[in-house]
């Protein structure tokens, strides 16, 4: 190999592996057809789970019973609300959901008066809360 061939590579340290642009990382499969593939792909929707879009509510069923389920924006939250979930306050402008039973209490109408602002991932994890 001449001087003129190799390929100037800044020292990263020892043990380190210099990567060169175009060169696919080590331990990557190489397609014929399309080079490395891609590690960020989206998942298909049905394992993702089907969020409502904002504003909009959907009906979930749990093993606590059905609930009217709906996304709050951080911009459309103007009060501070306390989360059943974790007991801790969700501020004014911060993105949050709000549930209610699909069933009240005592009637249909009653469960909108149940509703309650959880934090997203509380109101996720509340099925396996003990």
């Amino acid at each position: 190999m001449t001087l003129s061939s190799k390929r100037s590579v800044p020292d990263a340290g020892r043990g380190a592996i210099a990567l060169v642009a175009g060169a696919p990382r080590p331990g990557a499969t190489v397609r014929e057809d399309r080079g490395v593939p891609r590690a960020n792909r989206r998942r298909p929707e049905s394992r993702r789970g089907s969020p409502a879009p904002v504003g909009m509510q959907r009906v979930e069923s749990g093993p606590d019973g059905d609930w009217v389920v709906r996304a709050v924006t951080g911009a459309a939250s103007a009060k501070t609300y306390r989360c059943p979930g974790c007991a801790q306050s969700i501020p004014a402008g911060q993105a949050h959901v709000v549930a209610w039973p699909l069933e009240g209490t005592f009637s249909r109408a009653a469960g909108m008066e149940e509703r309650r602002h959880w934090h997203g991932g509380c109101w996720r994890a509340r099925g396996s809360r003990r």
